[in-house]
C-alpha cells in the first residue's frame, strides 16, 4: 500500500504484536485514527512460536489481575465469533507441586484473587492423566480459569476488527525508523512498506525482544531497564495421553506439558539459558531439548514410544527485576514502550495492550501498573537475574 505525504495519524503503533494489536483496537474504540507497522506480519514474533497458554497460576498480584483481564477479552471475542472461528481451544491447568510448602504458598495465592482451585492427590491424579508418574508426596494443583487459545485466529480477528474499523496496517516493513526533532519527540517514522514517511502525535512501540536493538538500529538511547534476553523452546511429540487436563505445569522439572491433540503433545521449556543477543534464541539448544525429553520420559515412562515432530526456538526477554516494562520513555516524551513480557506475553499483552493505549491516550491506567514504569531502573538497586522459564511461578 502506497501513502501520500499527508498521512497523519494520532497514533502510530510500532510492531504489530498481542499487546498493539489489543492497543490498537483500544485506541480506535475512543476515536483515535491509527496505523501499525510490522516489519513482518502481525504476530510473526514470539506469539507464533507460543502453545498460546493464559494462566491465573502466577505469583504477583498484577500478574493474576492482568491474566484474569486478559482472560475476559479473549472470551467476549470468542463469544463475538461465535462456533465457526473458535479462538479458545480448551481450559484448565494442572500444577504438579513437590509438597505441602508449596501447595500452601501457591493456595495463599489463588485465594487472596478470589480464584477457585482444587488440590488432586497421587492415587487420582493417576486417574486424570494416564501413564503419569507421581512421585511421593507430590499433589496436582487444578484451576479452571486458564485458556489455551489458538494464536493465529486471535491474531486475525484482531486484524480484521481493526481493519473494519478504519484502522491502517502496514506489513513487510522490513527496518522501521524513526526521526527525532530537537524537541526529543518523534515526529515521523519510516519503513520499506510505505512510500512517504508517516507523522503522528504519538507513537507506541511493542517490538519484544528486539527492543534495544531498535534503539541502537536509530541510534537513539536505550531504554530502562535493560533488557535480559533468554532461549524459548517448544517442541511437538506424538504421544497419546489419556487426560482431560489441557495443560500440565512440571514444577520439578519446569515444563509445561499441552495436550495439543489425540496423538500428539507440546512440550516447552524445562532448563533456562540466558542469551547475549536475540538472534541466539532464534536456534535450537539441543542440550535443552535432550533435557526436556529425558524429563518428559521420567515423568512419562512410556514415552519412549514417543517420536518427536519438530521444535522451535524464539528470544524471550525480561528485566533484572522479573517485571516487564510499560510507559513514556523518559528523553522521547511522545514514544511509549511495551517489552520484558518474559514468556508471559499472550497472558500478560492483552490487558497491558488496554493499559498502554490508555496511557498514551491521557486516560487513567491501573495504579498497580506504576511499578513498572521504565523510569524505575534509577530509583532502586537492580536484582540478582535469575533464568525463569516460561509459565514458572516467581518462587
Amino acid at each position: 500500500m502506497g501513502t501520500s505525504a499527508a498521512d497523519t495519524y494520532d497514533y502510530i503503533l510500532i510492531g504489530g504484536g498481542i499487546p498493539a494489536l489489543f492497543a490498537a483496537r483500544e485506541l480506535i474504540g475512543s476515536g483515535g485514527r491509527i496505523a501499525i507497522l510490522e516489519r513482518d506480519i502481525l504476530c510473526s514474533g514470539a506469539a507464533s512460536r507460543s502453545a498460546g497458554i493464559v494462566t491465573v497460576q502466577l505469583p504477583l498480584r498484577f500478574d493474576v489481575k492482568a491474566s484474569l483481564n486478559s482472560i475476559r477479552l479473549i472470551e467476549e471475542i470468542d463469544r463475538l465469533l461465535g462456533d465457526d472461528y473458535r479462538i479458545i481451544r480448551s481450559r484448565g491447568l494442572l500444577t504438579l507441586l513437590p509438597g505441602s510448602r508449596m501447595l500452601d504458598r501457591f493456595s495463599l495465592i489463588l485465594k487472596s484473587n478470589n480464584i477457585n482451585y482444587r488440590v488432586i492427590y497421587d492415587d487420582e491424579l493417576n486417574q486424570i492423566v494416564s501413564d503419569l508418574r507421581v512421585d511421593s508426596g507430590e499433589v496436582g494443583l487444578y484451576t479452571d480459569r486458564d485458556l489455551v487459545i489458538d494464536v493465529s485466529r486471535l491474531c486475525s480477528a484482531l486484524k480484521r476488527e481493526i481493519l473494519d474499523s478504519d484502522g491502517v496496517i502496514y506489513e513487510k516493513c522490513g527496518r522501521v525508523t524513526l526521526k527525532i526533532g530537537a524537541d526529543s519527540k518523534v515526529y515521523k517514522v519510516n519503513g520499506e512498506c510505505i512510500k512517504y514517511p508517516l507523522k503522528a502525535g504519538t507513537y507506541i512501540l511493542n517490538v519484544g525482544a528486539y527492543t534495544r536493538d531498535f534503539f541502537i538500529g536509530n541510534g537513539l538511547k536505550e531504554p530502562l531497564p535493560r533488557q535480559i534476553y533468554y532461549k524459548c523452546q517448544l517442541s511437538s511429540v506424538t504421544y497419546r495421553v489419556r487426560t482431560d487436563v489441557p495443560v500440565i505445569f512440571d514444577l520439578s522439572t519446569r515444563a509445561y506439558i499441552v495436550k495439543e491433540s489425540e496423538n500428539r503433545l507440546l512440550v516447552g521449556d524445562g532448563p533456562c539459558r540466558v542469551i547475549n543477543d536475540p538472534s541466539e534464541g532464534l536456534y535450537i539448544d539441543h542440550e535443552i531439548l535432550y533435557k526436556v525429553v529425558f524429563d518428559l520420559r521420567e515423568r512419562f515412562p512410556r514415552i519412549e514410544e514417543a517420536k518427536m515432530v519438530s521444535s522451535w526456538a524464539y528470544p524471550c526477554d525480561t528485566t533484572h527485576d522479573l517485571l516487564p516494562v510499560l510507559g513514556e520513555h523518559d528523553v522521547y516524551r511522545n514514544l511509549y514502550l511495551i517489552y520484558g513480557l518474559s514468556s508471559y506475553g499472550i497472558t500478560r499483552g492483552p490487558y497491558l495492550g488496554i493499559q498502554l493505549a490508555k496511557l498514551a491516550s491521557g486516560r487513567r491506567i491501573d495504579p498497580e501498573l506504576t511499578l513498572l514504569k521504565p523510569s524505575r531502573e534509577r530509583e532502586g538497586k537492580d536484582m540478582d537475574f535469575t533464568c525463569y522459564e516460561p509459565h514458572t511461578p516467581i518462587i
